[in-house]
Parts: C-alpha cells; structure tokens; sequence
C-alpha cells in the first residue's frame, strides 16, 4: 500500500495592539517570519529585499504603512516607526501612535495575504475595557469595533 505525504506551510502573523494607559498612546508589535516577509517584499519589488540592510527595513516599513492601518471615526491613525528587532526566525515591528482617545476602531491589515493567499493575521487588541483577538485573512483584512465592547 503506498501512502503520499503532503507537506503544508502555514503563513502566520501576529499583531498586538494595546493602550498604554500612562501615555495614552496606541503600542503596535507586529511579529512576522523572516523569510515570509524578504520573499514577499522581494516578489513585491522585483529586486532581492534583505532586511538587515537599511534599503531592506525601508522597504519594510513603506510595506507595513501601506498593508497595516488604523482609523477611528473615519480619521487616519498616524502610527510612528519606533523601531525593528530580527532574529534568524522572526522579525519584530515596533509602532506608536499619537495620543489616542477614540471610542471606535477601523483596523485593515492585509500583511503578505497577497503573495500568500493562506495567510492568517491574528490582531490581540487590549484598549480599555475590550480584550478582544481578530483574525484576519485573504477574505477578510478589514474589521470596525467599538472600544466599549468587552
């Protein structure tokens, strides 16, 4: 009896979005595959992407302002690049807001779902009373929420 064996890769994406009560500012992590994140943004920009070069992390960066944002009440939410850590395996994406004080969210994130397509984008959002985890995907990369909710 022959058996065949498929191999299957998982596209994963993590993204932690939390007010700090101190600040009142939004902290945004975004953490993502090394390798997921140079294939794609090479595919994107038909050159070789390294991220531990500086051209690489600006690609980066104009990536993630174009497939990750914020609005609420229909205005955009300006998110600062505070920084990027890189291991072997994993990139880590450092974000800030200016002093937010919004009652409702529009979140889109669209992070490697198109050179991707089984992309998942899991959002962890602390702000407030609402303790609340969105998955995003191919199908859906936009999600509106009221920050009252628990």
């Amino acid at each position: 009896m022959a058996t065949t064996v498929f191999a299957h890769k998982y596209y994963f994406g993590y993204t932690s979005i939390e007010l700090n009560g101190k600040t009142d500012r939004l902290e945004v992590i975004h953490a993502y595959s090394t390798h997921d994140l140079e294939y794609a943004l090479t595919a994107i920009t038909n050159h070789q992407v390294n991220l531990e070069k500086t051209d690489g992390v600006e690609t980066l960066r104009a990536y993630i302002n174009d497939h990750f944002k914020i609005t609420s009440s229909g205005e955009p939410v300006t998110l600062s690049w505070i920084g990027m850590e890189m291991d072997h395996n994993l990139v880590t994406v450092y974000q800030e807001s200016g002093e937010f004080d919004g009652e409702e969210l529009t979140l889109v994130n669209s992070l490697l779902v198109e050179p991707f397509p089984s992309q998942v984008n899991l959002v962890d959002l602390k702000i407030k009373a609402l303790k609340k985890s969105l998955e995003f995907d191919k199908g859906k990369n936009v999600f509106s929420i009221r920050l009252d909710q628990r």
